[in-house]
């Protein structure tokens, strides 16, 4: 896993964005591992993506090749 770097001062909501984001990232999308890495439910998660989709905040038809 990369190590995520978080450069403060930063809002709270921000950082819980980037510590899922990078949790999906990390198992290639798989939603369920990424829950329960983070310790919360899969509804919980997917009501955060749900968030961040409707914010413009996160696009998970878009594929990002390194």
């Amino acid at each position: 896993m990369t190590a995520l770097t978080i450069t403060l001062p930063v809002r709270l909501d921000d950082t819980e964005r980037e510590i899922i984001l990078h949790t999906l990232e990390h198992f290639d999308g798989h939603k369920l591992k990424s829950a329960q890495a983070l310790g919360i439910s899969l509804k919980t998660l997917y009501n955060k993506l749900h968030e961040y989709e409707a914010r413009g905040l996160y696009f998970p038809d878009v594929v990002v090749t390194a």
